[in-house]
């Protein structure tokens, strides 16, 4: 019997499969539990329209990331931190600092998480930071920390 698997199944495949298995095995143990149904025409046109809809997702995802990046290079974005008499500051800039000043002074809203920065900014100087706007796109920002006045 031909079925389309909802979710994965161990041994059998992953989500959105198309596999054959036993009759008895479908239809009380897949079915009941919701791992599968049955392969008819109208299910498999429903998979169809759903993958395509998720790559029309996907692309407009790659294409916000790909306007964001180009929007992105070759700016350098400013931040200031309170410093003593040498380099050192009284805190640390972190990626949340980083994702706020981007969004003032660029006007892209960036997720912090999506910021590469192993640890926090202790000192002033210019800084490269890889920025991850999605699986495919990467960009990298240039951070310069500046004493405030």
């Amino acid at each position: 019997m031909k079925i389309i698997l909802t979710k994965d199944v161990p041994n059998m495949g992953k989500q959105g499969d198309i596999v054959n298995a036993a009759e008895g095995y479908a239809r009380n143990f897949l079915f009941p539990r919701k791992l599968a149904i049955e392969a008819s025409k109208g299910n498999l046109e429903n998979i169809d329209r759903q993958h395509a809809l998720e790559e029309r997702l996907k692309e407009k995802r790659v294409a916000t990331a790909q306007k964001a990046a180009s929007q992105l290079d070759g700016k350098t974005i400013t931040i200031q931190g309170k410093s003593g008499g040498g380099s050192k500051l009284f805190g640390s800039i972190t990626a949340n600092d980083i994702a706020d000043a981007v969004k003032n002074q660029a006007g892209v809203e960036i997720d912090r998480r999506k910021i590469d920065l192993q640890k926090p900014i202790r000192s002033l100087g210019d800084y490269d930071i890889l920025v991850q706007l999605h699986r495919d796109v990467k960009s990298t920002l240039k951070v310069s920390i500046v004493a405030a006045e």
